[in-house]
């Protein structure tokens, strides 16, 4: 290091990795989170259509409850989790 450049801050460094540890933590559990409600969704289309619902209506139903899902999920703020 030269004599001007600031010494690195080990505690910033460290923040910066953990934080960046939860960043990835938080995508995988978000991506899992997705896949559980695509397979719920599944299931509601699959149900509706063997309770003889009509197609487009159990297409509606399963489009309806993915909107729900997902909304639910996304309105958990990042910086918010502790």
């Amino acid at each position: 290091m030269t004599e001007n450049s600031p010494e690195p801050d080990p505690f910033a460094e460290l923040a910066r990795e953990i934080n960046q540890r939860f960043s990835e933590e938080l995508l995988v559990q978000r991506a899992q989170n997705a896949v559980t409600v695509a397979q719920a969704v599944g299931l509601v289309y699959r149900e509706a259509l063997m309770a003889g619902v009509p197609a487009s209506l159990a297409e509606g139903m399963a489009g309806e409850y993915w909107s729900a899902e997902m909304s639910l999920t996304s309105e958990v703020d990042p910086e918010e989790v502790d």
